[in-house]
C-alpha cells in the first residue's frame, strides 16, 4: 500500500508532500497552534509576484477533518474574496463535501 493510501498520516508526510510536489515554494513545521492542539505547517508561495504565507492547521482528526488554511499575511491582499479578516480561507462548503479517509494526501492537496 502506498503512502497516498494510508488512513493515518503524519503532519511530516503532509509537509513533505507539499514540498516534494511543488505545491508550495517552501514548507516547514513550526509547532502547535495556540488555539488548537494541532501542528502548524508554514508554507510560502509566490503568486503573481507577491509572496503568500500560509499557516495550515492539521487536526489530530485528519483525514476525517479538513485542514484549516490561514493566509498569514492577508493584510497584503485587501478585498480578497473567501478570506476572513483573520486570514482563514473559506475553501470548501463543509456541509456538502465527502472526504475519502483512504486518500489523505488527496485531501491535503485540495
Amino acid at each position: 500500500m502506498s503512502d497516498k493510501n494510508l488512513k493515518n498520516i503524519s503532519v511530516e508526510k503532509i509537509a513533505a508532500y507539499y514540498r516534494d510536489n511543488g505545491i508550495f515554494d517552501s514548507v516547514e513545521i513550526i509547532g502547535q497552534s495556540d488555539l488548537l492542539d494541532c501542528p502548524i505547517i508554514l508554507a510560502k508561495k509566490i503568486v503573481e509576484g507577491k509572496q503568500c504565507i500560509f499557516r495550515i492547521r492539521v487536526s489530530s482528526n485528519f483525514p476525517s477533518e479538513l485542514p484549516i488554511f490561514i493566509l498569514a499575511n492577508c493584510q497584503d491582499f485587501p478585498l480578497m474574496p473567501h478570506i476572513e479578516r483573520n486570514g482563514v480561507m473559506c475553501l470548501f462548503e463543509r456541509d456538502f463535501i465527502v472526504l475519502d479517509p483512504f486518500n489523505p494526501l488527496g485531501i491535503a492537496e485540495c
